[in-house]
C-alpha cells in the first residue's frame, strides 16, 4: 500500500469528535437526536444529561446541537482538581467565549468575570512569576497551592452574566463536556452546588456524564414513591448506546471510501466484536489493522492476528485470573446466557453456586462481562483471549 493512501486512511480513522460541519459522518443517532432537539426548542429550562461510556460519542453528538438560532455555548472542562477548579474553570471558559462576542455591555461583563477568576485561581506557593491555574501546560497540581477560591462569591458572578445573556437573547443553550470522565460522587458535588444557578428560565444545560449517572438515575426513578438526588437536579437523562454492528460497518465504510475493499469482508465483524460496539476501540483497532499489514494483502487471518496481539498486550498489563475463574469465563464465551443458566452449568463442571453469583457481580463491576436484555456475556477483548488462545 501506497505510504500516501495509507497515510490519508489512517487521518480519516483517527478518532475526534465530529462537528456539525461533518454530519454526514455522524452515525445513528437520529431518536436521540431528536428527543434533545424536542427539549432545546420547546423546554424552558432545566438540566438535562447526556450519558455513555467512555468514546461512544458523547462529545460528537453534543456539538451536533452548535446552533445558530438558540445562542449556544460548547464549554469542555479541563481543571477538575476538585469542585472548586472544576466551577472556575466553567466561568473561566464560558467568559471567555462572550468576551469575544460584540456586545459591549455583555463583552465588558465577561473580561471582568474572567480577570476575576484569573486573580482567584493565582498560584501563591511554590512558583514564582506570571503562571496561574488556568491553561498552565507546566503547571505540577501536586506541588501547588492556590489561595482559597470563593466559591459564593463566584456563583453569584456567574448568575449576573448568565441574566445578562438571558436579557440579551431569547433562549441560551450550555453544553458541558468532559464531566463524563469524573466519579458520580465528584459529578454528584458539582452539581448541587451549581444547580440553582444553572436552573434559570430560558437556559437550557445538556452536561455528559458518564454510564454510572444514567444507571442510578435509572433506579431512582423506578424506585416506588422515593425521590433520588439525581432527580433534584435533572428534568431527563439520554443513554448513548454503543454502535450495531451494522453502524459500525458503516462507520469504516464512510472512513475508509477511498479504498472501500482494502478491509475483507469478515474483517466488520471481528472490529465490532472485539470493539463491543464502542467506535473508538473500532477506530483504533482498524488502524492497527492497517499499519500492521501495510506491505501485504489484508485477509481475515491477519485481522485477528492483529486483535490478538493487542489483547495480548494489553492482558499481560491489565490482570489475571484465577484457574476457576477462567473456567467460568470461558464457559460464559461460548454464547450470551442467562444467569441462572450460567449457574446450572458451572455447577455441572464443579463451580458452587455462591461462587459462581460472586464472580458474575465482580465481573460485571469492572466490565469484563456485560448485561443485555437478561443475557450476560463476555466482553470484545476477553472473547478473542479466550477464543484465540
Amino acid at each position: 500500500m501506497q505510504n500516501s493512501i495509507l497515510r490519508e486512511l489512517i487521518n480519516n480513522l483517527y478518532d475526534k469528535p465530529i462537528g456539525f460541519d461533518q454530519k454526514h459522518l455522524f452515525i445513528d443517532r437520529e431518536d436521540e437526536l431528536k428527543k434533545l432537539q424536542e427539549i432545546i426548542d420547546f423546554q424552558p429550562q432545566g438540566v438535562y444529561g447526556v450519558c455513555g461510556e467512555t468514546g461512544v460519542g458523547k462529545t460528537s453528538f453534543l456539538k451536533q446541537f452548535m446552533r445558530e438560532d438558540i445562542k449556544s455555548y460548547f464549554i469542555p472542562i479541563s481543571e477538575k482538581d476538585n469542585k472548586e477548579t472544576i466551577i472556575s474553570d466553567f466561568i473561566f471558559r464560558l467568559s471567555t467565549q462572550v468576551s469575544n462576542e460584540k456586545d459591549k455591555y455583555l463583552k465588558e461583563k465577561a473580561l471582568s468575570l474572567k480577570k476575576w477568576v484569573i486573580a482567584e485561581t493565582d498560584i501563591v506557593n511554590n512558583f514564582s512569576g506570571g503562571f496561574n491555574a488556568i491553561g498552565s501546560a507546566n503547571l505540577s497540581h501536586s506541588k501547588s497551592e492556590h489561595k482559597k477560591f470563593n466559591i459564593f462569591e463566584a456563583k453569584e458572578k456567574l448568575d449576573d452574566l448568565l441574566n445578562g445573556l438571558v436579557s440579551k437573547h431569547a433562549k441560551i443553550l450550555l453544553i458541558i463536556d468532559e464531566l463524563d470522565k469524573e466519579k458520580k460522587e465528584e459529578v454528584m458535588l458539582i452539581l448541587d452546588s451549581m444547580k440553582e444557578i444553572i436552573t434559570k428560565d430560558r437556559v437550557i444545560t445538556v452536561i455528559s456524564l458518564p454510564f454510572a449517572i444514567y444507571r442510578e438515575y435509572s433506579k431512582d426513578i423506578m424506585r416506588w414513591n422515593e425521590w433520588g438526588n439525581l432527580e433534584n437536579i435533572f428534568k431527563n437523562m439520554f443513554f448513548i448506546r454503543p454502535l450495531s454492528e451494522q453502524n459500525i460497518r458503516e462507520m469504516l465504510l464512510k472512513r475508509i471510501s477511498i479504498q472501500p475493499t482494502i478491509l475483507p469482508n469478515d474483517a466488520y465483524h471481528e472490529i465490532f466484536r472485539y470493539s463491543n460496539g464502542n467506535p473508538r476501540d473500532a477506530l483504533s483497532i482498524t488502524q492497527e489493522i492497517l499499519l500492521d499489514n501495510r506491505e501485504t494483502p489484508l485477509t481475515n487471518d491477519s485481522v485477528l492476528k492483529t486483535i490478538k496481539k493487542r489483547v495480548s498486550n494489553l492482558m499481560e498489563f491489565s490482570t489475571s485470573f484465577t484457574e476457576l475463574q477462567e473456567e467460568l469465563l470461558k464457559l460464559i464465551s461460548e454464547e450470551p446466557t442467562e444467569r441462572s443458566e450460567i449457574v446450572k452449568k458451572a455447577e455441572e463442571i464443579g463451580i458452587k453456586k455462591t461462587t459462581v453469583y460472586t464472580f458474575i457481580k465482580r465481573f460485571l463491576d469492572n466490565g469484563f462481562l456485560k448485561e443485555k436484555n437478561g443475557k450476560i456475556y463476555i466482553s470484545g477483548r476477553l472473547y478473542y483471549y479466550f477464543y484465540l488462545n
